[in-house]
């Protein structure tokens, strides 16, 4: 019996550990990213003067995660008409995903209670 416990403990710990890992590597690689870029911003900031209000005015461009979202896509297909499937099939399916939830009369607050 001991040695069935044993197997199953450490079956869970081998499909739960790299999960565990991948969050910590992620938390720890957003802090990391998130200090650099305040002290890149900071050290751009004494040499030119207003870099601050350009990063600033940078999170307020309207459109500007759907481009670099495209640019992604683009960079890893490596072709434009490879690239031009995925970057208008993704909101064209969320588009029709969020119009048939609205017709159904549901809404994102009762999707996750479901």
């Amino acid at each position: 019996m001991n040695l069935k416990l044993r197997h199953y403990f450490l079956t869970g710990m081998l499909v739960w550990l790299p999960m565990g890992v991948t969050v910590w590597l992620l938390t720890w690689l957003v802090g990391t990213m998130d200090g650099i870029f305040l002290a890149v911003l900071g050290a751009l900031d004494a040499i030119i003067p207003g870099m601050h209000a350009i990063a600033v005015s940078l999170r307020n461009i309207p459109g500007l995660g759907v481009a670099l979202v495209a640019l992604v896509i683009f960079v890893f297909l490596r072709t434009f008409r490879a690239s031009i499937i995925p970057i208008v099939t993704i909101p064209v399916s969320l588009v029709g995903t969020f119009a048939l939830m609205a017709l159904a009369g549901f809404s994102i607050n009762t999707l996750t209670l479901l």
